[in-house]
């Protein structure tokens, strides 16, 4: 019988939901589903000084972040503020605390400005869904991200407009050639096939 799942959303900030990833189990290997042609990965070590000094949001394409395991016990927490222009939760906060569970994703959508914290020796799949649209942005495409002081007070932050349409299919394999390049710390997916429909990625846990 097959299970059906319904995304877990938080109502503080529209759109910021997990989803659930699958796993299928094939001999000594967990193979993870991720559903998107774009997975990065990012460890940060344990050796890793300090948190991250700012908080950030992307215009133009939707974090989906899968933390799969962490050397310690401590809880992975996430801040966020919702600095959407005519979004109905604008400038609303929200924090989840959550700790590694590679059967689901955290949805974190443009626009919404995020800080995790406690990510000593966590290791973080991100397959973020890209947008794309005609009007400017005040920051180029190549870098996509605005940031802003960890303590600043969400009332006072200003409100942006954000990417509005999903990136073409056909014009991806452009666009993630473009993003390796410009992000080379960004370390690739060790294990990746892509299924033949094009649509998702099989990762294979270390």
């Amino acid at each position: 019988m097959t299970q059906t799942y319904t995304p877990i959303q938080f109502p503080q900030i529209e759109g910021v939901q997990w989803e659930r990833n699958t796993i299928n189990h094939l001999g000594d290997n967990d193979l993870l589903w991720v559903g998107s042609l774009m997975t990065t990965l990012v460890y940060r070590r344990e050796s890793s000084e300090g948190e991250y000094p700012l908080q950030g949001l992307h215009y133009r394409f939707d974090d989906r972040l899968t933390f799969v395991r962490k050397s310690d016990e401590m809880p992975i927490i996430v801040d966020m503020v919702d600095l959407r222009r005519g979004s109905p939760t604008a400038r609303n906060t929200l924090r989840v605390v959550c700790r590694p569970d590679p059967t689901r994703r955290l949805v974190i959508p443009r626009g919404v400005a995020h800080l995790p914290q406690q990510l000593k020796g966590c290791l973080t799949l991100n397959s973020p869904v890209l947008y794309w649209d005609w009007r400017g942005f005040p920051t180029p495409v190549d870098v996509d991200i605005r940031n802003f002081q960890r303590v600043a007070d969400p009332q006072k932050l200003p409100l942006v407009d954000v990417a509005r349409f999903p990136y073409p299919k056909v014009l991806l394999p452009f666009m993630l050639e473009r993003f390796h390049k410009l992000h080379q710390h960004y370390r690739l997916i060790p294990h990746v096939a892509v299924m033949e429909d094009g649509r998702q990625l099989v990762l294979r846990r270390v």
